[in-house]
């Protein structure tokens, strides 16, 4: 039998039973009549062929053959079955104006950025040659790049200095670094590639206090932050390790909880410890933990449990509440040089739980509604097939590999074409904007049905069926410079506060502004070079990204390519030709057709019939049609395409400048996360919303 925790529901027909197993995932209790004062308990369930049968709570057996059969408890689990966390909805009437209503002024996620899907099948690389000879059968030489700036483009020269990326004479170049991991993260999706360059390991944390009721992933957490569940203690770093020493928790009536400018803090108040968590709108409660309970053992914390602590990033907290270094200091320095000595170590909150490999965790944070790490990391979501270390894709075989093969392909710096003076616009900082994390799961995983998914049906990061979306890229928008402009890029001066964190003060490239440079090949096959110039040379009116502050518009650019082949036979036959050096270079720029259409014939033969469907050309792929898409420039021609394509509003953004949804009436209709909705596919963004 199965092991699970019982929810008790009351609802207008009577009471819902929910169910929710030790994998997180929940089940509704059909034709079970069972008390309504079980709330919360632990039970075993058995179920054949997913349906449950048997429920054992306290020592007593539930069946089906003691339900309730009357007309009136059936009609009343007809109406239950559209209620909370029921997936397969009940008549038809019943599931109609469930949706109706729950459809109603439903509106898509818009994003500046999208996806460009998975695959299903890698398509392996051709052999890699030796290389210490130059191969007659392969191809060396060189692609002359010519790129234009279709918008303002900013490169950082580094962390300290925001000047655009520069050599000593102080003239602007693009540096190859960029190129290459623009053109490589390309060539990995045209050729069918492995899905690389995404931190596998990386865990993702959630906390849902106030989402919706009917979200899957507020019970989760609910379920695991409640009251007979979480605890509090000291933590205290001892021989080497980090231990919690249990004690009592209270919560105190705080005026001061519903204060926007305050922060979370921690004092001491008669021996105990009062924990602000900070701001939360409505919030009325804050936070106390009070003396030892020496009753108890102290618990010993694993290195794993350390780490996911460790690994939460984006937890909201100043850097000096960092609690494992205050359990080693046992004392907290505070901005202001004021030091607060923790003799019994530092206060925090935590629940036990089992992972997934039936290992003892223990999660923990700074007040009782702390983050919680999901059980699967990112890579978890990735098909094995995309991550399988034992083939070799397009993109490994001409960029290389680390510690197996060096790359055949070298990207020179790109420098400012001659006769162009004043390229640079006015120094100045781009605006502010709230920009989704990856745990947006209702943006970045794969959900059932993008139009109809509500809350309760959402994918999530701890779902083992949810993939990944796929290539993260960002959508051409041709945004006003103007300030003034509501949709501007531009904040029109140099601001330097503590809000401009990710770039502050820039001086970007302006429009049309051109640059050369050259990609050096060796011994590549006619396909590998091909993928090169396929991804270089895209149809017209399809440009490419580089560089900062893509989300805002930045850094569109045309490329133009040229290449040039070089016979080393011929060139180390004769050091002179005409007077001059004997280069042996070949223009063949007239035949890249020919380059590309050979990689275009070698991915069709060998991608999968999903993959293929019934394209004749490559960017006829159900894939690449989604890619062509986000390239192409023609899309901010279309009517309304700013505000198609901006970032969603988390609260009013008087700052930005974009219309407030509430008009100043209600703050909290801003948010248009709330419903959590999900991220359409390209092809929809541009034809449908």
């Amino acid at each position: 039998m199965e092991k699970a925790t019982i929810k008790v529901e009351k609802t207008k027909q009577g009471y819902d039973y929910v169910l929710t197993f030790q994998n997180g995932k929940t089940m509704k209790v059909p034709n079970f009549n069972l008390p309504t004062d079980i709330n919360g308990k632990e039970c075993e369930v058995e179920r054949i062929n997913g349906v449950i049968q048997k429920i054992l709570i306290d020592g007593k057996e539930y069946s089906k053959s003691n339900a309730q059969k009357s007309s009136n408890y059936q009609k009343n689990t007809n109406a239950q079955k559209n209620q909370h966390f029921q997936r397969n909805t009940g008549a038809e009437s019943h599931q109609k104006s469930y949706k109706d209503k729950q459809t109603q002024n439903r509106k898509p996620a818009k994003a500046p950025y999208n996806f460009v899907p998975l695959h299903k099948k890698v398509v392996e690389a051709q052999n890699i040659p030796e290389f210490d000879k130059y191969h007659k059968d392969r191809y060396s030489g060189y692609i002359e790049l010519s790129i234009t700036t279709k918008t303002p483009i900013y490169i950082r020269r580094d962390k300290e200095e925001h000047d655009f990326f520069s050599i000593k004479n102080g003239s602007p170049i693009i540096p190859g670094s960029s190129l290459r991991g623009m053109v490589r993260t390309l060539v990995e999706i045209v050729s069918f590639g492995k899905f690389s360059f995404v931190d596998s390991k990386r865990r993702l944390y959630y906390r849902d206090v106030a989402g919706r009721s009917d979200s899957t992933l507020k019970y989760i957490y609910s379920y695991k932050i409640r009251k007979d569940k979480i605890k509090a203690g000291y933590l205290i770093y001892d021989k080497g390790t980090y231990k919690i020493i249990p004690a009592e928790y209270d919560r105190f009536r705080d005026q001061d909880a519903s204060n926007p400018s305050k922060q979370f803090t921690i004092e001491i108040h008669n021996n105990d410890y009062r924990v602000r968590s900070g701001y939360i709108k409505g919030k009325k409660k804050n936070w106390i933990v009070k003396h030892v309970n020496s009753s108890v053992n102290k618990i010993e914390l694993d290195k794993a449990d350390i780490e996911n602590y460790k690994s939460d990033v984006n937890r909201n907290i100043p850097k000096y509440y960092d609690i494992l270094k205050m359990a080693k200091d046992k004392k907290l320095m505070l901005p202001n040089n004021k030091i607060v000595e923790l003799p019994n170590g530092v206060p925090v909150f935590y629940v036990e739980y089992t992972d997934k490999e039936g290992k003892k965790r223990i999660a923990f944070g700074h007040t009782g509604f702390f983050r919680l790490p999901y059980e699967l990391t990112i890579g978890d979501h990735i098909p094995e097939e995309l991550k399988s270390e034992d083939k070799t894709d397009f993109a490994e075989a001409i960029f290389g590999k680390e510690s197996k093969w060096a790359s055949r392909v070298f990207f020179e710096d790109a420098f400012l074409g001659e006769g162009q003076n004043d390229v640079f616009m006015n120094e100045t900082s781009p605006k502010i904007l709230a920009s989704p994390k990856p745990t947006a799961f209702q943006l970045y995983l794969e959900q059932p049905n993008e139009e109809n998914t509500y809350s309760r049906n959402l994918k999530h990061w701890d779902d083992k069926d949810a993939l990944i979306r796929g290539h993260k890229l960002y959508w051409h928008r041709d945004t006003p410079d103007n300030p003034t402009d509501k949709y501007s890029w531009n904040e029109g001066e140099a601001k330097n506060d503590t809000q401009h964190t990710v770039i502050t003060v820039i001086k970007p490239i302006k429009r049309n502004i051109k640059f050369k440079s050259r990609i050096r090949f060796e011994n590549l096959t006619k396909e590998e070079l091909g993928a090169l110039l396929f991804v270089l040379d895209l149809p017209q009116n399809h440009y490419h990204k580089i560089g900062m502050g893509k989300p805002l518009g930045l850094g569109s650019i045309e490329i133009k390519p040229k290449v040039f082949i070089v016979d080393r036979e011929k060139r180390y036959k004769s050091l002179f030709k005409d007077d001059a050096w004997n280069l042996a270079e070949e223009d063949k720029t007239g035949e890249i057709n020919e380059f590309k259409n050979a990689f275009e014939t070698y991915i069709l033969r060998n991608i999968s019939n999903n993959d293929k469907s019934n394209a004749t050309s490559l960017w006829e792929t159900p894939r690449l049609k989604q890619l062509k898409i986000m390239l192409s420039w023609n899309n901010t021609k279309i009517q309304g395409w700013l505000e198609k394509t901006r970032y969603m509003m988390i609260e009013c953004q008087p700052t930005v400048g974009y219309e407030c949804i509430c008009a100043g009436t209600n703050k909290d209709k801003c948010n248009e996360y709330k419903d959590r909705p999900v991220l359409p596919k390209p092809e929809k963004v541009i034809n449908k919303y």
